[in-house]
């Protein structure tokens, strides 16, 4: 039976930690790139259904300002008559 040190057993986990670091400082630019994309599409994909949308121009009910204005009302705030 064959003994094992403890110092051979460290050495190997140290080599083992630094061939990991390795790997994720290689993988990090990769990576870095995949989330930029996935981000690119998502903004894509927004785009593309806004686009579609055929109610993006009009004004809905749960909005408190509308795009049409009664005249009384606003010659009543500005204090003059048109």
């Amino acid at each position: 039976m064959k003994l094992v040190q403890v110092s051979d057993v460290l050495a190997k986990v140290v080599r083992q930690q630094a061939e990991v670091v390795d790997l994720a400082e290689k993988r990090a630019e990769v990576l870095s790139c995949i989330e930029e994309f996935e981000a690119v599409r998502a903004e894509c994909r927004w785009l593309t259904e806004y686009e579609h949308d055929e109610m993006r121009y009009k004004v809905h009910s749960s909005c408190s300002c509308t795009a049409s204005t009664d005249h009384a009302s606003a010659t009543a705030v500005l204090g003059t008559r048109a």
